[in-house]
């Protein structure tokens, strides 16, 4: 019977498919490149992706202990791309027949329905590259900070978070360097604790777009803030 699905989860990937008499598509997930941010699920059109379920989690940068990922479904998904077009670490692809589809070339673009992003190319603290297009800013609870898991500073790829220590009994202060975050939400997304509150303000784009696909897309990230 057709459309047939598959989803599979690997140590490397994870990937949904649907299959068609005529025409395959798959969203898959490089694992090894996704940074626990969150932006796939948050500007997903049809709030179809979710978060963490065993065996979804993907590793710390340099640790060997898992955090919850995400969760990709291959029946309610429409392929539309939206998760691959946003993500800022290039870690999701969309293919059709086999054949990778370059973000420019996805049809929601080429129709219009999403601008071009204005990003900036940033290098991260593990050498790999990522886009930046979001402003905004972070904010911090001590009080919610209960554990000192130090999860945030884990995940951050760009190593924006840090504890400044201090003399003696003094309490060790959270540090944001702005210059260095990009609004990703990584820490936000990871947080056990809400601890952590992404306001993310602007997505920089140029260009046309057709209402009320995009200005929704762009209000669902704005609306999230963490846990």
């Amino acid at each position: 019977m057709f459309p047939r699905l598959e989803h599979h989860i690997s140590d490397d990937k994870q990937f949904a498919a649907k299959r068609f008499l005529v025409r395959n598509v798959r969203l898959e997930l490089d694992k090894k490149l996704c940074r626990n941010c969150g932006v796939c699920l948050n500007s997903c059109p049809n709030d179809v992706i979710t978060k963490g379920a065993p065996g979804a989690s993907i590793k710390k940068p340099g640790k060997g202990k898992f955090m919850a990922g995400v969760v990709l479904s291959p029946g309610t998904c429409s392929y539309c791309g939206v998760c691959s077009y946003m993500c800022p670490y290039d870690a999701l692809h969309l293919f059709i027949d086999g054949e990778q589809v370059p973000l420019d070339k996805l049809q929601l673009a080429v129709k219009g329905a999403l601008p071009k992003l204005v990003a900036k190319e940033v290098t991260l603290k593990d050498g790999k590259k990522a886009r930046q297009y979001m402003d905004g800013h972070l904010e911090y609870t001590q009080e919610a900070c209960q554990s000192g898991c130090r999860t945030c500073i884990d995940v951050c790829p760009t190593g924006a978070l840090s504890f400044q220590k201090k003399e003696g009994w003094e309490q060790e202060k959270f540090v944001i360097d702005k210059d260095k975050c990009i609004m990703c939400g990584s820490c936000a997304f990871s947080c056990p604790t809400g601890a952590i509150k992404i306001f993310r303000e602007k997505i920089t784009h140029e260009g046309k777009f057709n209402d009320p696909f995009w200005p929704n897309i762009v209000k669902k990230l704005m609306d999230y803030h963490g846990k």
